[in-house]
């Protein structure tokens, strides 16, 4: 009889310490999960063409920098659970002369800039169609490193097709897909 009244003993043991394992084992994975998020980067940029050759690049660094903390804080994350941000669309956007196309520019493409990083293209067009507004085909898609600065502006190469001097504001939109630690 006592062999029998100790595997009596021993199989709620048994279930409370395979309970308790498990629920551990849950703990860890919880930590590690991810969240994916959709979110957008604009950037304006302001820029003349006077001076410029037609079919010679220029650069135009965008009016302002953005702080990707700032984008991701109202969903409650800050840039040090940043896991990933991949670009997932670019568009550009002529805003200036009214009416007007982007075919005024042989090649448009955007570049990403940070302090102390190198300078990351992500996407460009070529030849850029008769539109107001293009999308631009991704070259490079990871812009984490850039991401997870104190903050980065983005860069327009243009190359004009024409050499009449005109002013021009073009925006960029960029939707980045981010991964960060989930809870």
């Amino acid at each position: 009889m006592p062999v029998r009244n100790s595997w009596r003993l021993a199989a709620p043991l048994a279930a409370i310490l395979l309970g308790s394992m498990l629920v551990l084992a849950g703990c860890d994975t919880i930590g590690t999960e991810s969240v994916t998020l959709r979110k957008d980067v604009n950037f304006r940029f302001e820029f003349s063409t006077e001076g410029r050759e037609a079919g010679t690049a220029f650069n135009v660094d965008a009016v302002g920098t953005v702080d990707f903390g700032e984008v991701i804080a109202p969903e409650g994350f800050t840039t040090d659970e940043i896991i990933a941000v991949n670009v997932h669309s670019v568009s550009v956007q002529r805003v200036t002369p009214v009416g007007t196309n982007l075919d005024a520019f042989d090649r448009i493409a955007l570049a990403l800039v940070a302090s102390g990083v190198p300078t990351r293209t992500v996407a460009e067009l070529e030849p850029v169609p008769s539109s107001r507004e293009a999308t631009l085909p991704i070259v490079r898609s990871d812009v984490t490193q850039l991401a997870v600065q104190p903050s980065f502006r983005g860069r327009l190469t243009v190359v004009p097709a024409a050499t009449p001097t005109e002013q021009y504001v073009l925006t960029a939109r960029m939707e980045v897909v981010v991964e960060v630690e989930g809870v």
